[in-house]
């Protein structure tokens, strides 16, 4: 729900298991790469029209869009005391690989 209306939904959360459930081949998990890594400085520069490319909501506000993305994507973060609704090296890496996806 977060991934698809940002603004209104904050389920299913960082809690959800979505590593365990792309190991079984339902959705995407990250697995960034040198190559991903050496992007991610630039992605970074403008991740929320990143975002907005890989598909999330363009009408969303930012806060709630890079929030939900980490939700899903690099849930880690919201245990690092990391402000979710920042973006870091590691999330543009990890967007990085997801749009490098087939």
């Amino acid at each position: 729900h977060s991934d698809v209306a940002p603004a209104r939904k904050q389920d299913p959360g960082e809690l959800f298991p979505w590593l365990a459930l792309a190991s079984q081949g339902v959705g995407l998990w990250p697995s960034p790469t040198d190559v991903h890594r050496q992007k991610a400085g630039d992605l970074l520069d403008d991740f929320l029209q990143a975002l907005r490319t890989f598909g999330y909501d363009p009408e969303a506000p930012a806060a709630q869009t890079i929030t939900a993305f980490h939700r899903h994507y690099y849930p880690e973060l919201f245990h690092s005391g990391h402000d979710p609704a920042t973006p870091d090296l590691e999330s543009a890496a990890r967007l990085a690989a997801l749009m490098d996806t087939p």
